[in-house]
């Protein structure tokens, strides 16, 4: 059986493993919020509204209730922190495009280098970035989305004379 996605509103306790404790917040799946807040001890449940936003994204349900990851209630979250952009790059045509409602817009890789890369985050590497994040150092996997969606695409030929260069 597979893992339950969260509630909308439902808050999380992230332990980073190193004494330190982040906040999240399921929104409508698969969209969650991080909090720009660490705490030394474990969080008590509370309103979150006017805390700083360090960043939002998709996560997988598996991250919910995987290790570090503890529920501690439900609370009405801010409509305002659903409205998000993504960024990604068409693997076929290379086109970078910003990514909204369902909805595909073009934008220019100096926009696209300030948006979160649309990708589904599993709960170790939210881990590594919360930590990152609050250690001020870049982080790993973040940086590699960013090279791959704001380099130059490597589109592969296809065809049955692919390694023709006259073709």
């Amino acid at each position: 059986m597979g893992r339950k996605a969260p509630r909308r509103g439902e808050l999380f306790e992230i332990d980073l493993g190193d004494g330190r404790y982040a906040a999240a917040m399921a929104l409508k799946h698969p969209l969650a919020i991080f909090f720009d807040v660490v705490f030394e001890t474990e969080i008590m449940p509370q309103p979150m509204g006017g805390m700083p936003v360090t960043f939002r994204c998709w996560v997988m349900d598996s991250a919910f209730g995987g290790a570090g990851w503890r529920r501690l209630g439900l609370l009405k979250p801010d409509p305002d922190w659903e409205d998000m952009e993504f960024v990604k790059r068409d693997v076929l045509s290379g086109a970078v495009t910003a990514y909204r409602h369902g909805v595909e817009t073009s934008v220019t890789v100096t926009e696209a280098a300030s948006m979160e890369p649309a990708a589904v985050w599993s709960g170790s590497h939210l881990i590594d970035r919360l930590k990152d994040h609050f250690n001020g150092t870049p982080n790993e996997w973040l940086e590699s989305l960013r090279r791959t969606i704001l380099s130059r695409p490597q589109i592969a030929a296809s065809g049955p004379n692919s390694n023709d260069p006259d073709n």
